[in-house]
């Protein structure tokens, strides 16, 4: 299980890429501000969890967001970019995750709380474990 907390929000994903068009192909990058976000929640990781093995399994992910004002946001804004910063760091792949809870409240110190905890297989569902499992060594 990995326990971390960030005092940084992630940047909006509606100010995380940007898409452009190169010789016909539609490709998307990521913004100067997204990347810095993604190296600091790689420092964060390192610094906080000091060995980090990077989960292979499903797993199930907890987030507690604290918010400074009361500004109305969206959620689901932050999520992206949030999981997206700790692919390859923690986990492989987003597609390991199956669980996901989030919570949003108020705080005057801003911060985000992420616990990450491998599921046993045998708490999800036979046919699911098994797809997974055959994906995975394909």
């Amino acid at each position: 299980m990995y326990e971390i907390e960030l005092d940084r929000l992630p940047p909006s994903v509606n100010h995380a890429y940007i898409i452009r068009n190169v010789k016909g192909r539609i490709l998307r990058f990521r913004t100067a501000r997204a990347q810095e976000y993604f190296k600091y929640v790689k420092r964060e990781c390192f610094r906080q969890l000091n060995k980090v093995k990077i989960l292979t399994h499903p797993i199930s992910i907890h987030i507690e967001v604290s918010l400074r004002d009361k500004r109305k946001r969206d959620i689901d804004n932050l999520l992206k970019i949030l999981l997206d910063s700790f692919e390859g760091v923690l986990w492989a792949d987003d597609s390991q995750i199956f669980e996901l809870y989030i919570k949003k409240s108020f705080d005057k110190n801003q911060k985000i709380r992420v616990k990450i905890t491998p599921i046993p297989y045998g708490i999800q569902s036979q046919n699911t474990v098994k797809s997974y499992i055959d994906e995975e060594n394909q």
